[in-house]
């Protein structure tokens, strides 16, 4: 009886050292996550951990909700395939909340747009390819990429015939 008393405390006392080894390691992971969040410090009052800033700066929108003649703000987004939600308050938090979000959402939105624009340019090039290609084709060129090169068999011919 005396044995497994011991071994009992002995299993309390490695389960405490692991549980001290958990939290010390949570609390020197990466000082700057923590500064991330000190960067926002509206969403850091919202319980948001820097993982959610991460899926913030890719997705996620304010929004108004009405409960009688009072307006609620809410952030949404989605974490995985969950939808988080987080209680703002009123207009004034709100509006703090949503500049934060825009500033965060900012790198993101001018990605968005200049990979949207690079689309356009790329089909500009392959309709502009596409009808230059049979006048170029009626001068013996010929596209390779979207260099314009003389045709191959012409070439050949004139070394063949010599």
């Amino acid at each position: 009886m005396n044995e497994t008393s011991d071994s009992m405390h002995e299993m309390k006392d490695r389960q405490g050292k692991g549980d001290e080894k958990v939290q010390s390691t949570r609390s020197d992971e990466d000082p700057t996550q923590d500064q991330r969040l000190a960067e926002f410090p509206a969403l850091a009052a919202l319980r948001l951990t820097t993982g959610d800033l991460d899926k913030l700066s890719d997705q996620g929108f304010v929004c108004a909700e009405r409960r009688g003649d009072r307006t609620y703000f809410k952030l949404r987004f989605r974490r995985g395939t969950k939808q988080v939600v987080r209680y703002i308050g009123g207009p004034d938090r709100a509006a703090i909340v949503k500049q934060e979000l825009a500033v965060l959402q900012a790198e993101t939105k001018v990605m968005r747009e200049l990979n949207a624009r690079v689309e356009i340019a790329k089909r500009t090039l392959r309709e502009a390819k596409r009808t230059m290609e049979p006048v170029l084709q009626a001068h013996g060129f010929v596209f390779h990429g979207m260099a314009i090169r003389r045709r191959r068999e012409d070439s050949i011919a004139t070394n063949s015939s010599s």
